[in-house]
């Protein structure tokens, strides 16, 4: 923690108690006008159309597709999921003992690989076969509640993080160049509605 936010942390609280955090918001506009975002104000748009457009393709995937396919590299396919799954859960563990940043990434890339799996095993499987209810046991006793135990994890950093992130800019840090800027004024920031408070 920055040496300086504990000194700050009373007007820190009363700044984000202020009705609708009025002054807070202002000071993000402002940081993301004067300093450029963090991510690009396109990506929200981009990433809108491409879910768009994967409507119709997904609707043209179920009618033109067929039922059956003969698949090469079958067994290549499923060793090189399984070991980005090995490798993904590695990653989270790595990242949640040092604290990571990190495991917020490597936690989702975890979840989402895992319900994918349990999704392909179950529907690549013949149906009411062996296989079929193994694949079936296998997402509800493994594959399903790790990938919640893992998205739960994603969740729990992400809301930690979202919290600091709105102390550290209720303090006066700001990002530039993607990356954390201390305020320049080394004076605590007054409450607001005080005579004497700067505009957040």
């Amino acid at each position: 923690m920055p040496q300086d936010v504990p000194r700050r942390l009373p007007y820190i609280l009363e700044a984000m108690r202020w009705p609708k955090c009025s002054g807070f918001m202002h000071r993000v506009r402002m940081q993301d006008r004067d300093h450029g975002r963090v991510v690009p104000i396109w990506a929200p748009a981009v990433l809108a159309g491409c879910t768009l457009a994967l409507i119709p393709w997904t609707a043209l995937l179920l009618y033109e597709l067929p039922n059956t396919q003969v698949a090469h590299h079958w067994n290549l396919a499923w060793a090189g999921f399984d070991v980005a799954i090995a490798a993904a859960l590695t990653a989270t563990a790595i990242t949640v003992l040092r604290r990571s940043g990190w495991a917020t990434v490597a936690a989702t890339t975890t979840g989402t690989l895992l319900i994918v799996d349990a999704w392909f095993d179950i529907v690549t499987s013949a149906s009411a076969g062996e296989r079929f209810w193994v694949a079936v046991g296998m997402a509800a006793l493994c594959e399903l509640p790790l990938a919640v135990g893992c998205l739960l994890i994603a969740r729990n950093v992400e809301r930690v993080t979202e919290q600091a992130t709105r102390f550290v800019l209720a303090a006066g840090y700001t990002v530039e160049n993607r990356r954390l800027v201390p305020p320049r004024d080394p004076s605590p920031t007054q409450p607001p509605g005080s005579p004497s408070t700067p505009p957040l």
